[in-house]
């Protein structure tokens, strides 16, 4: 097992040293460093978002790197289930850029919190806008992936989405499923009409397509956005 690891980590330095200076992650040196590091110390997965991330301010470039990040985590997590358990990707880019305000959160950069969900008990991050007395704090994870890993299972086991589950069996698209997110917000069908707006306006349905056949491939697609 070491030796596979180690060839592994040789093969992906040897990748990493052929990038090209024109990929997606390429507008400056030490936003590529913190990423393939991230890579390579990580055993693939993104620990955090990088620290360079938080400093952008174009919007249409914030959104570029927002997407191409959490694509990344969703294609790992999602080819870790059988292909009747995985959500589109359109569905978890939108929920976490509207839970998140495209990467900016708070919870997010303390605690890799990309879907907003609650904890009473477990470790989390207190709202600074919770009501006198209210005792839950959004749920803190280590990592994104790890993040990413429990809000799918929540979709996947929870009572709440069995109409999301049930049209997805269906072949429902993903604007679509968003139906069936009624009880994830407050805000109710307010929350779903967002999740569509976001949905639509952003072309994220366009992601839906990414093929996650093969470890094989997912490897080559994330090294090729850094």
């Amino acid at each position: 097992m070491k030796k596979y690891h180690l060839i592994t980590t040789l093969l992906c330095l040897i990748v990493i040293s052929l990038l090209p200076t024109s990929s997606v992650f390429s507008n400056t040196n030490s936003y590529n460093a913190d990423i393939k590091a991230a890579f390579l110390n990580n055993g693939y997965k993104l620990t955090s978002m990088p620290d360079e991330f938080y400093e952008i301010k174009d919007v249409k470039e914030r959104k570029e790197k927002f997407i191409n990040i959490m694509l990344s985590v969703i294609e790992e997590v999602n080819l870790s289930l059988p292909e009747e358990e995985r959500v589109p990707a359109s569905i978890i880019l939108a929920q976490s850029a509207l839970e998140t305000g495209w990467g900016q959160s708070r919870f997010l950069k303390e605690g890799n919190a990309l879907f907003g969900e609650w904890t009473f008990i477990g470790k989390g991050i207190k709202p600074l806008n919770a009501e006198e007395g209210s005792n839950h704090k959004v749920r803190s994870f280590d990592t994104l992936h790890s993040s990413m890993k429990s809000y799918i299972g929540n979709i996947n086991t929870s009572k709440h989405y069995r109409e999301f589950r049930k049209m997805r069996s269906e072949g429902k698209s993903g604007i679509e499923l968003a139906e069936g997110l009624k009880y994830y917000s407050e805000e109710g069908l307010d929350y779903i009409k967002k999740v569509k707006s976001m949905i639509s306006y952003n072309n994220l349905s366009k992601y839906d397509t990414i093929s996650v056949s093969s470890k094989k491939s997912w490897y080559e697609k994330i090294i090729d956005r850094i």
